[in-house]
C-alpha cells in the first residue's frame, strides 16, 4: 500500500480526556497518529489513563497495518460505554511506538487541550 501512510509524533501539549466530568486520562506524553483516510487519533500512555474505571472487553479487531486491537469498556455511575478505548498490545514493527498506549473514540468523550 504505497499510497497509504501512518505518521506518529509526540503531541506537543498536555491533553485531558473526560466523560461527564470524570477524568479518564491526563497526559503530557500523548502521541498523535495520522493515518491516510482516517485522520488524527491521539494515543495515551496506559500509565496516564485511569484503567481502574475500565473493564477489558472480548471485542477485538485487526488492522493490516497496525495489528490486533484489544478493547476496554467504561462503567461509570450505572452507565456503560462499550469498547470505548483500544490498544495494539503487540503492534507491528512500523508502528511500534504505540506499544503501551491506548486510544479513545474521540466522539464519545471530551478532549481538552491544555497549556
Amino acid at each position: 500500500m504505497e499510497d497509504y501512510k501512518i505518521d506518529i509524533n509526540p503531541y506537543p501539549k498536555r491533553v485531558r480526556v473526560c466523560y461527564k466530568g470524570t477524568t479518564l486520562a491526563d497526559s503530557r506524553s500523548a502521541l498523535q497518529l495520522e493515518e491516510t483516510r482516517h485522520g488524527q487519533v491521539l494515543y495515551f500512555p496506559m500509565a496516564d489513563v485511569n484503567m481502574d474505571l475500565l473493564e477489558a472487553s472480548d471485542h477485538q479487531t485487526h488492522c493490516p497495518l497496525k495489528g490486533d486491537a484489544s478493547y476496554w469498556s467504561l462503567h461509570l455511575d450505572g452507565e456503560s460505554l462499550d469498547n470505548l478505548i483500544w490498544a495494539y498490545k503487540h503492534p507491528f514493527e512500523g508502528v511500534s511506538q504505540i506499544d503501551g498506549y491506548v486510544a479513545f473514540y474521540q466522539d464519545r468523550v471530551d478532549i481538552e487541550i491544555l497549556e
